[in-house]
């Protein structure tokens, strides 16, 4: 969100989610006093739903399934004129997803292996081996 032009943060960003990446949504909103939408599907975790819900932002719940709930805030996001947040299509997110490779390498430089899951539809894969193995010359 940081990379967005003031205009654009005035009228809000708006997100679709299962569950994480409307966490990361709603704290980086919230910190940075964004006006936020998150919609999420129905099947989603309560307690998924009640953290986003505590950063302050307007919580949607539509739809069984990730596209529906992607659907939904991409017409909400044309409608109102809001900034579309990808979940993991998004360089900006995925770069920033992938510092998370910067703090392991700070915390814990003298690793032998870095098991990245690779499940659901994030956004971590595609960075964080790439910023590790360049942090940490050993790695395969």
């Amino acid at each position: 969100m940081m990379e967005l032009k003031p205009e654009i943060i005035a009228k809000g960003v708006v997100a679709a989610s299962a569950g994480n990446h409307s966490k990361r949504i709603s704290f980086a909103a919230n910190l940075l006093k964004v006006p936020a939408t998150i919609v999420m599907t129905q099947k989603a975790p309560i307690s998924k739903i009640n953290a986003t819900r505590n950063y302050g932002v307007e919580v949607i719940l539509h739809g069984d399934f990730f596209d529906d709930a992607n659907k939904k805030a991409l017409e909400i996001a044309k409608a109102e004129y809001k900034f579309f947040v990808h979940a993991f299509n998004d360089i900006d997110v995925i770069s920033g997803q992938g510092t998370i490779g910067i703090e392991i390498f700070e915390e814990l430089q003298d690793l032998d292996y870095v098991l990245v899951p690779i499940g659901g539809r994030g956004g971590f894969y595609p960075e964080l081996p790439r910023i590790l193995k360049q942090l940490i010359k050993s790695a395969n």
